[in-house]
């Protein structure tokens, strides 16, 4: 899983969804939960479903957290 795709599904599922994890695309709005979270759920760095809450996790998203800054440093590193 690629936890920046993670965060903008979360990100869409709080906004479009009612904070309601969202993995599918929701009719009118094509930019929701495009390619976001694949897999199961215990692959994704916090470990939610299609329909889980968020942030109702404090442990899962604390790991998307620190994945996110992980992968944001990783990527800066890679064209200095």
């Amino acid at each position: 899983m690629i936890p920046l795709s993670e965060v903008r599904v979360l990100g869409n599922s709080v906004l479009l969804n009612r904070g309601k994890v969202q993995v599918d695309r929701l009719p009118g709005w094509p930019n929701s939960a495009s390619s976001g979270i694949k897999g199961p759920p215990e692959k994704s760095v916090p470990e939610l479903k299609s329909g889980d809450e968020v942030g109702r996790n404090e442990a899962g998203v604390l790991r998307l957290s620190r994945a996110y800054f992980a992968e944001l440093e990783k990527r800066s590193g890679e064209t200095s």
